[in-house]
């Protein structure tokens, strides 16, 4: 008892650092592609609820993915907006919040609001989520690890970029691992109930959750020999859906099929799309300690990545990175650990363990500071870091990285009456509002008008000679070395 005692106020330790460690740039990264669209979404389906609209109607939106994960997060919603009176005029109290900040108006069920463009309270709720999941790895690799080496989780997947960004947005992945992992550790203790549960409702974060379910069945069969809880985890997951989504109310299970076919535009198939993402955007000394611990961990750990890798690679949808194969990360951490503690104990003398743990930890940190913060931009050093990701075709600055301090330099520098042209990637996350009554173009127009330009690198080769012509740089956005976006101004 004192043993499991220990492990759970060590966990709570690594809870807490690991939540401080999500604190540090939470918000510079900017807006990326599809969090107003959670936010927005979860803040409409409270006001409905407390409202007590359930019509149809009212739900019939943002049915590509249901509503648990926007719940969540619009559970933040009051602490990041500020509501617009119908005479347009905020309250005085509200002035130097005002001016201190980057706002998005937006109108949510006929009401017109300022958003804070950094969405920081929903985001601390991400980071919680992410700082849940490294406690429960902890807990899952001291089950068969010794405490000093279980410590190693919290430096992994801290210092793994891909998997601390996703802590930093509003992410479906990151409280799908969250749940994931306490279902995990929950079936360690043999709460076999309350695990059932975290997983039945993961599905209706996001549905390709679908794996975990599979995987659960699985895990339910080859551990505990319980074929009772598989046989209603369809049948609790089905009712976790009906109570929390009142769309499913109407025309079931019509809604409930074409929430389904959604998805029906994106090209579902064959591809080894996610294992080339994850092998370029995970730092070389955690995948060479995971091959090395590959088999020194238990076999559901083995079957959890193993599984994920084919469930992924068969149903695969290219684009995002590793967003879709989030739930690989705890594994890999697991196995990684394993495998420090095999290279430990062929390191054998001291000094050498200590040297040989400060140049791992010593390398981890380099990479993730040195792309700081666009962790969504991070590539190892087989594909040459970013600048050879790029060369290669791979994604960099996809996700709108560089808007929000392209928006900020602007604030500062750019006069007042200035005019811009945006042509950025994605279209709607620059912060529209910012200080300034810029006159800004519609996105994608007023080039030779405008008397900045804001692009994205993916958009510059289109614009080149356009550009040379009439503008010259005055800000770019780079992480090491690589231009991200790019602010021109005209000659």
């Amino acid at each position: 008892m004192r043993k499991i005692s220990r492990q759970l106020q060590l966990a709570l330790i690594i809870f807490v650092i690991s939540f401080l460690f999500h604190l540090i740039g939470l918000g510079k990264i900017g807006r990326t592609w599809d969090e107003q669209f959670k936010y927005d979404l979860g803040f409409v389906g409270w006001d409905n609820i407390f409202h007590g609209r359930f019509a149809e109607e009212y739900w019939a939106f943002g049915t590509e993915h249901p509503m648990l994960a926007k719940y969540i997060y619009g559970m933040a919603a009051p602490l990041n907006q500020i509501f617009v009176p119908p005479s347009g005029v905020l309250p005085d109290t509200f002035r130097t919040t005002f001016e201190n900040n980057i706002w998005t108006p937006t109108i949510l069920n006929g009401s017109r609001y300022l958003v804070r463009y950094d969405f920081l309270a929903p985001r601390l709720i991400s980071a919680v989520a992410n700082s849940l999941t490294i406690a429960f790895t902890y807990l899952l690799a001291a089950s068969f690890l010794s405490s000093t080496f279980s410590l190693a989780i919290p430096f992994i997947l801290l210092f793994t970029p891909r998997f601390l960004v996703m802590g930093q947005l509003m992410t479906y992945e990151s409280l799908s691992v969250a749940l994931f992992t306490a279902a995990l550790y929950l079936g360690l203790r043999r709460h076999l109930n309350w695990a059932t549960l975290l997983i039945a409702a993961s599905f209706w974060i996001r549905y390709n959750n679908v794996y975990l379910l599979i995987f659960w069945a699985g895990y339910l069969w080859f551990v505990h020999r319980d074929w009772r809880r598989i046989l209603y985890l369809p049948v609790l997951t089905l009712a976790i859906g009906l109570l929390t989504w009142p769309y499913l109310w109407h025309h079931f299970p019509s809604n409930l099929i074409s929430s389904f076919q959604e998805h029906s535009s994106r090209q579902i198939g064959f591809s080894f799309y996610f294992i080339r993402s994850l092998f370029v955007t995970t730092p070389i000394p955690i995948l060479l300690l995971a091959g090395l611990g590959f088999f020194s961990v238990p076999k559901y750990i083995r079957w959890w990545f193993i599984s994920s890798l084919v469930f992924f690679t068969i149903f695969s949808v290219t684009g995002g990175g590793t967003r879709y194969i989030f739930v690989i990360y705890p594994a890999l951490a697991l196995m990684a650990a394993a495998g420090w503690k095999y290279v430990w104990g062929l390191l054998r003398y001291p000094l050498i363990q200590i040297f040989g743990a400060a140049a791992i930890l010593g390398w981890l940190a380099f990479s993730l500071f040195s792309y700081y913060p666009y962790y969504l931009d991070y590539y190892n050093e087989l594909v040459g870091g970013i600048s050879g990701a790029a060369q290669s075709g791979y994604d960099v600055s996809w996700w709108g990285e560089g808007q929000r301090e392209a928006a900020l330099w602007l604030k500062t520098n750019a006069p007042p009456d200035s005019s811009l042209a945006l042509y950025v990637t994605p279209k709607y996350v620059f912060p529209v509002y910012f200080g300034r009554q810029f006159k800004i173009f519609p996105f994608d127009s007023g080039i030779q008008e405008a008397d900045y330009l804001v692009v994205s690198r993916d958009q510059y080769p289109l614009l080149a000679a356009e550009i040379s012509e009439s503008y010259h740089p005055v800000y770019d956005v780079r992480v090491r070395g690589v231009s991200l976006l790019s602010i021109f101004a005209r000659k």
